[in-house]
């Protein structure tokens, strides 16, 4: 191989599979490691498995987007958001009433673990030059005659300013905010129901069903593992295809079948090592309904390998699909719907968004690993990759064998 590059030398390199290395070294194209190919050359399904594996074992960029990639991020994606939530905020509390009520819920606040007070005052312009300078990510605000207000029952106007650069650690500041206010009103109030024989009202008990932690890892990872196994099978099966054209190899159905299966089965076995070992590695709630899995799994890939194949057939030099699909990664995450709605995207995008087999990948694989989904639960999006693996390896097909060499 021709040695090792960063990311400067992009338009000649083989990037990373996901895209969000940042500055991971990449591998320079070489397709000239790869086994030859004879033109003529007559080969069984089984032999044309067997040169495919030997192919991407022997061809380092192929072997290290199809292998390599897949076994660091196991490890590389979660280990960002391994202590699952945020904690330790920072915040700036204005407190215009000065009563005891405010007092005991700054006292409440103050032992949470999700946020750090990092200053007290009564003056809210202060407090908003500290959003600022960055010092502090939100403004807790205890509004003048609070106490008053809430003996009452009237609204009363605690506010809380947030940034909305940091949607998860504002999400923690809100919670951890929201479960200190309500205590340390109940602990106030409670004393005053009593005296005028009022039951205080009931408590709400929350309890999360598939992601028992709440934590961001638990909720991410699951829904971008099939991403990745997407992406590392769009480069390598496409670079793969590409490196053969430019070798001449002679694409026949037989010979396109070998192919299929043999990155299908690497596909395969880098989904089970995602919702196998690493779901258990990492500790992620799992409850998956194994008979289901094994079989939807196959089919997921399928649909991969075959819209790769068709890419391979359109693009023209091997480091094209780097330069296409590195950066894809991302619109293809909130395609999935898993961080927006699909109902609340434009029609034509929520539709567009089922033509990508980690669409329906994304929404089968998370109900099928951590809601013990059934075959009938996961029936429409089984049948939409069913139909995908279809049209594209008949679309693959008909492109490679008319671009036989003369």
């Amino acid at each position: 191989m021709g040695g090792w590059f960063s990311l400067a030398n992009i338009p000649h390199a083989f990037v990373d599979s996901y895209g969000f290395c940042g500055r991971i070294l990449i591998a320079k194209p070489d397709i000239t490691q790869a086994p030859a190919c004879r033109e003529n050359q007559s080969m069984s399904v089984l032999q044309a498995f067997i040169f495919t594996l030997r192919t991407i074992l022997t061809t380092r960029p192929i072997a290290s987007t199809l292998i390599l990639a897949v076994v660091l991020y196991g490890f590389f994606y979660p280990a960002a958001y391994k202590s699952q939530v945020a904690s330790q905020l920072p915040i700036v509390v204005v407190d215009q009433d000065q009563s005891p009520l405010s007092r005991n819920i700054i006292a409440k606040v103050s032992l949470l673990r999700a946020v750090n007070i990092v200053q007290q005052t009564s003056n809210f312009a202060e407090a908003e030059q500290l959003i600022k300078q960055q010092q502090a990510d939100a403004i807790f605000l205890i509004p003048s005659h609070l106490e008053s207000h809430v003996v009452r029952g009237q609204n009363s106007g605690l506010a809380l300013y947030l940034s909305g650069a940091y949607l998860i650690r504002t999400r923690e500041i809100g919670n951890g905010l929201a479960s200190g206010i309500k205590a340390s009103i109940a602990e106030q109030l409670t004393p005053l129901l009593q005296t005028a024989h009022l039951e205080p009202s009931l408590a709400l008990y929350e309890y999360p069903l598939y992601n028992p932690l709440g934590g961001y890892g638990s909720y991410i990872f699951p829904a971008v593992a099939a991403l990745i196994v997407q992406q590392t099978l769009l480069l390598g099966v496409s670079f793969l295809i590409v490196s053969l054209k430019q070798q001449q190899f002679k694409f026949n159905l037989i010979n396109l079948t070998g192919i299929t299966l043999a990155c299908s089965l690497i596909g395969v076995l880098s989904c089970l090592y995602y919702f196998g070992f690493v779901y258990w590695y990492q500790d992620y709630p799992r409850d998956a309904n194994l008979p289901a899995l094994l079989l939807a799994t196959p089919i997921f890939v399928l649909a991969v390998v075959s819209v790769s194949l068709w890419l391979g057939s359109i693009f023209d030099r091997p480091e094209r699909p780097a330069q296409v699909l590195t950066f894809m990664s991302v619109p293809f995450f909130f395609l999935t719907g898993a961080s927006w709605p699909l109902a609340a995207m434009p029609q034509w995008m929520s539709f567009g968004a089922w033509l990508i087999p980690s669409t329906a990948g994304v929404q089968q694989f998370i109900q099928l690993n951590q809601m013990h989904a059934s075959l009938a639960d996961i029936g429409t999006n089984l049948l939409i990759l069913m139909v995908i693996a279809i049209v594209f390896s008949i679309l693959a097909y008909q492109r490679l064998t008319r671009q036989q060499p003369s």
